[in-house]
């Protein structure tokens, strides 16, 4: 049985992923620690995180990135 890769991850997911709360996640979102995610739909509380953004950013080495302006 073959285990599919999340494309698109949630606040919640990133936090997991992360080893974090998802309060420390908002917080380094907004402090511009984490690559910023996009919306989908209306609204601001449906976000995803690109899965391979968030690879590319722990290769790297955790860079900052720029801050979301509370956003």
């Amino acid at each position: 049985m073959s285990q599919t890769t999340t494309l698109l991850l949630s606040r919640l997911e990133l936090a997991g992923l992360l080893n974090i709360n998802p309060v420390t996640l908002d917080r380094m979102r907004s402090a511009g620690k984490v690559p910023q995610p996009f919306t989908i739909g209306a609204g601001t509380r449906n976000i995803r995180w690109r899965r391979s953004e968030i690879e590319q950013w722990v290769s790297d080495g955790f860079p900052e990135c720029k801050p979301s302006n509370g956003r």
